[in-house]
């Protein structure tokens, strides 16, 4: 008999239109053979680059889905939180995560709060603040430079010369024991790096890729996602990080329509015809 596939709790927002966030993460987590328990945190028409998009907040939403969860007795092999409305919904991934998770759960944070050295205009300090309590409970965290900047107080830290592998560390001191900081500048100015640290083995690794032009929506939702798919079906932060750099480029270098809205985010449809497993191995 086959074993039971692994599930995970995924908690983002759920945009109508575009690859980004549960709509990417649902397909991604699927394909690599794990179910999804998804956790609205938001309704959106389309994704966040798209004009005039409609937005409306899930909290009431996640308490409902949350306490049934219970109720039914639900077991999660992993927790993964992106996108939140708000504070207030720290609270309720933090409520989510005392009373759904069990010893051998693991917790994935995307500690989303901005980008290019800027708050997204939906956050303010606040948002850094309650962030920060929820990334004590995480086992690992995915932020960008910005982000790690955010987290630790920092004003800006777009600077290759700087001592990533201190800063990794840093990062655990808030409470996670493994960190993949995307976006790392590099000396090279035709790349940029993930850097990777696992605190209970002290090991630290960047792993370079090609700078792409242009805006492209929802990667870091499918980075963290096959990052976690990964260590879900058994390779490590290592193996899954290389391979989640390596898919997100393949996506990245894909041709496109001309009709095709660089707002949409990374062709998903064609990205999950790959053998992606094969990324892994």
């Amino acid at each position: 008999m086959q074993a039971l596939s692994k599930r995970v709790l995924a908690a983002h927002d759920l945009s109508g239109i575009g690859h980004t966030s549960l709509v990417a993460a649902i397909a991604i987590f699927y394909r690599l053979g794990i179910r999804v328990a998804a956790l609205p945190t938001a309704l959106l028409s389309a994704n966040t680059d798209h004009p005039n998009y409609t937005f409306l907040p899930f909290d009431e939403g996640m308490t409902t889905f949350i306490d049934h969860w219970q109720e039914l007795k639900t077991n999660f092999d992993a927790i993964y939180s992106g996108f939140l409305g708000g504070p207030d919904q720290v609270d309720i991934l933090n409520y989510a995560i005392d009373n759904l998770a069990n010893k051998d759960t693991f917790v994935l944070v995307d500690p989303v709060l901005g980008d290019q050295q800027i708050l997204y205009p939906c956050y303010d300090i606040d948002m850094v603040t309650a962030m920060r309590r929820l990334v004590k409970k995480a086992d690992l965290i995915t932020p960008n430079i910005s982000e790690v900047a955010f987290l630790l107080g920092e004003e800006s830290l777009d600077d290759a010369r700087l001592d990533w592998e201190a800063i990794a560390k840093w990062l655990c001191e808030l409470g996670p024991r493994q960190v993949a900081i995307s976006s790392i500048p590099s000396v090279d100015t035709t790349q940029r790096l993930c850097g990777v640290y696992d605190a209970d083995s002290g090991r630290w690794q960047t792993i370079a890729y090609g700078i792409k032009e242009g805006k492209h929506p929802g990667s870091g939702d499918m980075f963290a996602s096959f990052l976690l798919a990964g260590i879900l079906n058994g390779y490590d932060l290592f193996a899954s990080s290389h391979a989640a750099v390596r898919i997100i480029d393949t996506a990245l270098d894909f041709d496109t329509h001309p009709d095709y809205s660089w707002r949409e985010g990374l062709q998903l449809e064609r990205l999950l015809q790959l053998d992606l497993h094969s990324f892994y191995r």
